[in-house]
């Protein structure tokens, strides 16, 4: 999952690692324009005795705004990629961020993986949240701008489990329990005086493909 980061979050980005020594190599500030985010969420790992690893794909299509091509698209566009491995594969048309979305807000371990020279990703990812309207299309606007809604919103929060199979996956920092609190933007009338707010949590049951498919 690409992510593409506007002025002037790559130069003060860049600053900041620099300034922590965490990049002690030269870094132009083009480097961190669009880092990348590795989705490891998996029902299945298959690795048989010859050919690639095959990676079953979890229920995440909500989180990724998914179009409904199938009643599991991540799992149908991850038999895809695993049919095609080794290809360049572009899934990004069937998902509603890549289309609508101007920004979404995203948490996890920001690193540089060397392995590909200079690559800075977030690793693994931890979760992600994004705005949509009434009618569950994701947002183009944000608070203050003219579209943003005055009265509802609704926001898609999710967080990713752990794989096993990431490479940092020994180091202390993913060890540790995950402690997230988001800070949502509220409707635009919600700072009007005596104006009731009223929360409401939907949550997803998610599908496991891996017990389903046997």
């Amino acid at each position: 999952m690409y992510i593409y980061l506007t002025p002037p979050i790559p130069q003060e980005l860049g600053e900041h690692l620099h300034s922590n020594g965490f990049m002690a190599f030269n870094v132009e500030d083009a480097a961190l324009h669009e880092i990348y985010s590795e989705v490891m969420v998996n029902d299945h790992a298959d690795t048989p005795l010859f050919g690639d690893d095959k990676f079953f794909s979890a229920d995440f299509g909500r989180p990724l705004g998914l179009s409904k091509r199938s009643a599991h698209p991540a799992w149908d566009l991850g038999l895809e990629a695993i049919d095609g491995q080794g290809d360049e594969q572009d899934f990004s048309f069937y998902s509603q961020l890549e289309r609508d979305l101007d920004h979404a807000y995203l948490q996890g371990h920001l690193m540089n993986n060397k392995e590909h020279g200079i690559r800075v990703e977030i690793h693994p990812l931890d979760s992600i949240a994004f705005a949509m309207d009434s009618a569950g299309k994701t947002l183009t606007a944000r608070l203050g701008e003219p579209d943003w809604p005055k009265s509802f919103v609704k926001w898609r929060v999710a967080v990713f489990a752990n794989s096993k199979l990431h490479r940092i996956n020994e180091e202390s920092c993913v060890q540790k329990e995950r402690t997230t609190t988001w800070f949502l933007d509220l409707p635009s009338d919600a700072n009007l005086p005596l104006m009731e707010v009223t929360l409401v949590e939907q949550r997803h049951e998610l599908w496991d493909g891996h017990k389903k498919e046997k």
